[in-house]
């Protein structure tokens, strides 16, 4: 089997790359227990996969979406009645039934470390995390990096929430998992992908700001202001913690902390226009 070309049958179909991630996950034994949400009418395309990677289906059952309150994000819900539902809920293996009922503990099913699973259930909505993932003092792991969803949608990692982007159990269940599935995607994605998650984010006033063009020199950060950037407001995202708010209220750019980007002295901002600004660099 081409595994590179699934990839191809997966977007060509409209279907996030993560879910090949997932299913790749199960099919060269990172775990023994999948889960796949997808629209409705994804589900038979879903089936003919599993039939060809020779796994089996071992339990569903029918959603419908809803928005969380405290965040930008779509929450999947439990419907009474099937014809309203919009998405599926499946869960795959490699062995034709299962001994436990994944939908008792969905978490520890799927093999995720028990610090994420416990905060994922401590959490009511998601605001919780999106408010750890930008004001954490600690270095984060961009192999973590949920953020950089909000600006792409292309992330290759297991479709779960880290207890935070600084998590040690989360980095080793995902470099573990990164080793043994991502040669099985096409080159040039993985190279995309990486970079994708490396790219700098940038707080400014109230604004999270995603800067794709940039380098590293002479331990400086030189990003460049062009059309390629994207922003978008901390309000539009997720409800602020109160005693977050005041971080907001800053007239110049702090860079999110990522392991990868530590150490750096000043930030420059050059501008299509060829002009530049230089500021003492400040994390967060």
């Amino acid at each position: 089997m081409n595994y590179e070309n699934k990839y191809y049958e997966f977007t060509d179909n409209n279907l996030n790359p993560r879910i090949l991630y997932d299913i790749f996950t199960i099919l060269f034994g990172v775990r023994k227990i999948g889960l796949i949400h997808l629209p409705i009418g994804k589900y038979n395309f879903i089936q003919k996969q599993l039939i060809d990677f020779n796994l089996f289906e071992v339990a569903i059952r029918y959603l419908i979406i809803s928005e969380d309150e405290g965040s930008r994000e779509n929450l999947l819900r439990d419907t009474d009645n099937n014809d309203n539902a919009t998405h599926i809920e499946l869960w795959f293996s490699r062995e034709e039934s299962i001994e436990v009922n994944p939908f008792k503990n969905p978490g520890k099913t799927l093999s995720y470390p028990d610090c994420c699973v416990k905060s994922y259930e401590s959490n009511l909505g998601l605001s919780n995390f999106y408010n750890k993932y930008l004001f954490s003092n600690e270095p984060r792991y961009y192999t973590l990096n949920r953020l950089v969803v909000l600006f792409n949608e292309d992330l290759l990692m297991p479709d779960y929430f880290p207890c935070s982007l600084s998590c040690q159990a989360s980095r080793l269940f995902i470099e573990n998992a990164n080793s043994i599935v991502l040669d099985k995607f096409p080159k040039e994605i993985i190279s995309k992908v990486v970079k994708i998650m490396k790219v700098p984010l940038l707080l400014w006033g109230d604004d999270l700001i995603y800067v794709p063009d940039w380098e590293v020199k002479s331990n400086n950060l030189y990003l460049q202001i062009n059309n390629n950037i994207k922003s978008q407001k901390i309000k539009n995202i997720f409800k602020l913690h109160e005693n977050n708010t005041k971080l907001l209220n800053t007239d110049e750019p702090k860079l999110l902390k990522f392991n990868h980007l530590l150490g750096l002295q000043n930030l420059y901002l050059n501008f299509t226009d060829e002009s530049q600004k230089i500021y003492k660099l400040k994390y967060i």
